[in-house]
């Protein structure tokens, strides 16, 4: 193998192992499970090559465990203007109808407001721009949209075949060692979509959106908060933490927005949509 070669999976493996150290060290600090046999990691560990390892290492992690998400700096190779729309939503009220507003760099947003507002709708515009010509939105960036079904999922099947099928230029070895530091084992990897946990579901969008040629520099969360349990709300604020990329999200939930590193909010109120600093 050429030097190049070895250099670059060498330093794969330490970044893999630095964060495999985190994790380990967070999972110390947990209450031990009831099949966790002393030693027996330790006794494996001898048998079995990197990934390996690193596939019985996420199989014994407790959702509530450290994830760890394996980027390049996104915030780098962010444009300064990252979406500007002005639009007139349909089936609002009156008050909520027209929207304008740009995203710049460094911005994380969050729409907030009551039900039937258009928060959706916003979203659901800002996706279709991110990929069609859209005279009233432009999105200068490649965006993920993550709706309330996770739909850029097949539910039918299993999240590694989804994504070796994209021809990412990460072997299945990598992304084997990625997805395992997002808590996602061997059983979640092979499972149909649909039959994994409201938490293991959102971690595989999020792996789908990101581990690929062309990480999403965009992130449209719809709710992404709704139907998970405190654990998994818990692994999605530490996910969304360590992204840094753009960022728009729709939640109700003001501690679980308060933890996530944003800088702003888009408020529909009685006074139409006003944006204003976050705190």
């Amino acid at each position: 193998m050429p030097a190049g070669g070895r250099n670059a999976i060498e330093l794969h493996a330490g970044q893999v192992a630095v964060a495999m150290h985190e994790a380990t060290e967070a999972r110390s600090r947990q209450p031990q499970r009831i099949d966790d046999t002393p030693g027996f990691d330790a006794i494996e560990a001898d048998r079995c090559p990197l990934t390996s390892r690193l596939r019985l290492s996420s199989r014994r992690f407790p959702h509530h465990a450290a994830v760890t998400l394996l980027l390049p700096e996104i915030d780098r190779q962010l444009p300064n203007t990252i979406v500007e729309l002005s639009a007139e939503l349909a089936h609002v009220a009156p008050r909520y109808r027209h929207i304008e507003f740009s995203l710049r760099k460094g911005q994380r947003l969050a729409l907030t407001g009551p039900n039937g507002s258009g928060k959706s709708s916003v979203l659901k515009r800002i996706a279709s721009a991110s990929s069609h010509a859209d005279s009233g939105c432009t999105v200068s960036v490649k965006a993920a949209y993550l709706d309330q079904s996770l739909s850029l999922l097949d539910a039918g099947r299993g999240l590694l075949e989804q994504m070796l099928a994209l021809g990412s230029a990460l072997d299945e070895a990598d992304l084997r060692s990625r997805l395992a530091l997002l808590g996602l084992d061997e059983r979640d990897l092979q499972t149909p979509v649909r039959s994994l946990s409201g938490g293991e579901r959102l971690k595989a969008a999020l792996a789908y959106a990101l581990y690929t040629d062309e990480p999403a520099k965009l992130l449209l969360l719809d709710e992404p908060d709704n139907h998970l349990d405190l654990a998994a709300i818990r692994a999605l604020e530490s996910l969304l933490q360590q992204y840094r990329g753009a960022l728009i999200v729709v939640s109700h939930d003001e501690v679980f927005l308060n933890r996530i590193g944003l800088t702003h909010r888009l408020d529909a109120g009685e006074q139409g949509w006003r944006m204003s600093a976050w705190g």
